[in-house]
């Protein structure tokens, strides 16, 4: 019997050996879990399941899954018990983006700023701070933030007892639906300046998106700022310990975030990806196999690209694993533990990146020419991570570790940002 070629129909159905085997192996990509946290995320990732193409292609604002987002709890999760929060741990909250991202990236990206701002208010102690993760519980706030960007393009002066700021700040994601922005600079008298600044503030102008061509609806681009006063109702007054190892754990919970969008996108790409080969690929006219998943060449490959995503898997959970070491450390984190976790990130971000890249480009290949239409959506596994990565040139986080490798100091995600941009005092 001649084996039909791709062309031959566009679908075929599916046996039941074929869902029988489906069942079997969902557990690989869908095994139980009996974190909290973890499963609220999987029950919204199944509620954006439906439309997430579409809403890829819609680009904007993503309203209803944003409603999903604050419903789901998992916003004032971080915020400890006894203010109102979850009280829940970094890993279980660097999961659920992983969780999200299998498949929508854009709202992965906007829970994994939320939850690197909410770590920052919490890490920086103040009175202030600690009102804004009361108010973050009780009303379910989105928060994002610019602490990896690339903040020169910001001007801030001291007028008085207060702040006034111009310029432009740039974020990844959340510049079109979070309800607070922390931001810091550095103060030429002291240390840094910490704020919350509302969306609405007069003064903040109207978010100019990025018109890319993944990450559609994650909200990255820039906010134009305009002599924008900022006085002790958005400042948050000192750091309770500004200079300690845990000051950067914002930071970094940020990076390590981004690192499990990449993860969650790779896994998303490669069961999806999986799905469609054993229901709607055909076998190629020369392979000689009846059925397109008894081809040889696509069982190697399938398990070369689920090898990748396994072990940036594992990286990424020892990660998660020792970010709640370091957070419980509290102020007896130390510099060495700090590095660390820094060069632990930083090696996890390199190969999810890389893991993301091959299973979201791979799919292709063995799925079959049918499977790249505007309607699968296929495409935006890739189209997001390739988004995300490219400010991250992947030779200058190689040379970073590198460098910590020959005796170096550790990569640190800390603000490149030269302190003549912030002026002195007005006379």
């Amino acid at each position: 019997m001649t084996a039909r070629t791709e062309d031959e129909a566009p679908t075929r159905s599916s046996s039941a050996s074929a869902q029988a085997v489906t069942m079997s192996t969902q557990a690989f990509f869908d095994g139980p879990t009996a974190d909290t946290w973890q499963a609220r995320a999987h029950g919204l990732r199944q509620a954006l399941q439906a439309d997430a193409p579409m809403r890829d292609r819609a680009g904007g604002r993503p309203v209803a899954a944003q409603a999903l987002l604050k419903g789901s709890g998992l916003l004032p999760a971080l915020v400890p018990v006894h203010q109102g929060g979850g009280g829940a741990a970094v890993s279980s909250l660097l999961r659920a983006v992983r969780e999200l991202a299998r498949t929508d990236a854009s709202v992965a990206l906007l829970l994994g700023h939320h939850i690197a701002a909410v770590l920052g208010l919490a890490v920086h102690g103040s009175a202030q701070a600690q009102s804004l993760l009361n108010a973050t519980a009780r009303q379910r706030w989105l928060w994002t933030h610019p602490l990896d960007t690339d903040l020169p393009t910001l001007g801030a002066r001291r007028i008085g007892a207060g702040w006034l700021l111009d310029g432009q700040l740039h974020a990844t994601a959340g510049l079109h639906a979070a309800d607070r922005l922390l931001l810091s600079w550095p103060d030429v008298r002291g240390s840094r300046v910490t704020a919350s600044l509302r969306l609405d503030h007069p003064g903040v102008g109207e978010a100019l998106l990025d018109d890319g061509f993944g990450l559609r609806q994650a909200g990255g681009g820039t906010l134009p700022l305009s002599a924008v006063q900022l006085g002790e109702p958005e400042l948050l007054g000192p750091a309770v310990r500004p200079t300690s190892p845990r000051a950067d754990l914002p930071a970094l919970l940020q990076q390590a975030a981004q690192l499990e969008v990449f993860i969650g996108s790779a896994w998303g790409a490669l069961d999806e990806g999986r799905a469609y080969t054993l229901t709607a690929s055909r076998p190629w006219i020369h392979s000689g196999v009846e059925r397109h998943e008894d081809d040889p060449w696509i069982q190697r490959r399938y398990g070369e690209l689920a090898l990748r995503v396994q072990a940036a898997t594992e990286l990424a959970e020892r990660v998660a694993r020792d970010f709640d070491l370091a957070r419980a450390a509290g102020d007896d984190l130390n510099a060495a533990a700090r590095d660390a976790l820094a060069v632990q990130i930083a090696t996890a971000h390199l190969e999810a990146a890389e893991a993301a890249d091959a299973a979201g480009s791979g799919i292709f290949e063995l799925m079959g020419a049918r499977s790249a239409t505007v309607a699968n959506g296929y495409d935006r596994f890739w189209r997001d991570t390739r988004t995300l990565r490219l400010p991250q040139r992947t030779d200058a986080r190689q040379r970073a570790l590198g460098r910590w490798l020959l005796g170096g100091a550790a990569p640190l995600s800390t603000p490149a940002t030269p302190t003549a941009v912030f002026a002195a005092p007005s006379p």
